[in-house]
This record gives structure tokens, sequence and C-alpha cells, in this order.
């Protein structure tokens, strides 16, 4: 005869685990944790990088500032040099006028040469640059005595008397050049009919 034994008894039966409210609330509270720690996580970070933000800013803001400056203060001392330099020329101008007119206190109309005109000529073929000190015209000739910061400009004025009808008949050389101490130089041309060793010693200084 079979018989049969249970041996799955209702000790032995696996006890199947239901979500209860309570574990329901646990796993809330765990998820709401987790969110809340990886939010307080974002909120730092953010912050941070808009602190690192706000300091650069801050930077960039005070090397615009300190550029303007510099480039104002750059652009100032540019200006007072060239100021300085057209203080200097123009002192050199007023100088040179200035002797200028008192050598016209003392000329007077000679027999061959009329003055007013070798005047007028010089102002019209006038070159920038060049000053002119004294001038001699007589019945021996013309001579014509200045200065000039720029060499150069000499052989262009002298060409220009070409078209002065006072000037044009005499064949004028430079027979004195002379720098002073300022770096500017003394000129004196004469036409041909005068001596140039006169010339030259009308460029030096006179003893006292």
């Amino acid at each position: 005869m079979k018989q049969t034994i249970n041996l799955y008894q209702l000790s032995l039966r696996p006890v199947k685990r239901t979500l209860t409210a309570e574990r329901l609330g646990y796993v809330l509270i765990a998820v709401l944790l987790i969110m809340v720690s990886w939010r307080i996580g974002i909120e730092t970070g953010s912050q941070q990088v808009r602190s690192e933000l706000q300091q650069a800013q801050t930077n960039y803001e005070a090397l615009q500032t300190n550029l303007t400056q510099l480039t104002a203060q750059a652009q100032e001392q540019q200006v007072t040099q060239r100021l300085s330099r057209e203080v200097e020329r123009l002192e050199l101008e007023i100088a040179a006028s200035r002797s200028l007119l008192q050598e016209f206190s003392s000329f007077s109309m000679v027999s061959q040469v009329n003055f007013g005109s070798v005047l007028s000529d010089l102002a019209y073929v006038h070159v920038d640059g060049i000053w002119l000190t004294r001038i001699v015209a007589d019945e021996n000739g013309v001579e014509i005595y200045g200065k000039t910061l720029q060499p150069a400009t000499i052989p262009e004025w002298i060409s220009g008397f070409t078209e002065a009808p006072t000037l044009e008949p005499f064949q004028f050389s430079v027979v004195a050049l002379q720098r002073d101490q300022q770096n500017v130089l003394n000129f004196g041309i004469v036409s041909k009919a005068r001596s140039q060793n006169t010339s030259r010693a009308a460029l030096e200084p006179e003893e006292q």
C-alpha cells in the first residue's frame, strides 16, 4: 500500500512580503533625501560658478579701467611732446622775425636794386621751414641769410628764384653753412658779384 507524507507544512511556506504603508514611507523618505542632497549639490556648484564669474567680471572691469587710464596718459604725453616741439619751432621763428625786423629798420633803397621788390619776391618764393634773418641788397648784388631745421629745403627754395623777377637775374650760391648749439642750420647765399669771405663773416657772432 502506497503512503504519502506531506512535508510542505505551513511553517515551511515562504512568507510573501507586501508593500505596507510603513515601508512605502521609508522608501519615499529615502528618495526625498536623495533628491534634497542632489539639489543641494547643484545649488552649491551653481553658487560657486556665479561667484567665480563675478570675480572674473570684476577683474576684467579693473583691467579695462587701467587700460583706459594708461591710454589717456600716453596720449597726453604724446600731445605734450608735440606741443613742446611746436613751441620750440615758434620761438625760433619769433627770434628770426625779430632779428629780421631789426635789420629792416636800417635798410634803405639802393641805386641798382629795388629793396621793396626783393622783399616781395622773397615772400612769393617762401618755403616752409626757412626763416630769413638778414637781407643785404645794393649795387654789388644781394646777400640773404637765414636759418632752417631742414637743409634739404635750401636748394628747393633757391630754385624758386627763377619765378621772381627781381631775383631771377642773379645767380645765387650757398657760401656759408653753420649749425648752432640748438642744431639749427645757419646759412648764407649770395649773388656772384659779392665776396664769399664777406658772406661767411656775416654768419659769425660779433665780438663783444
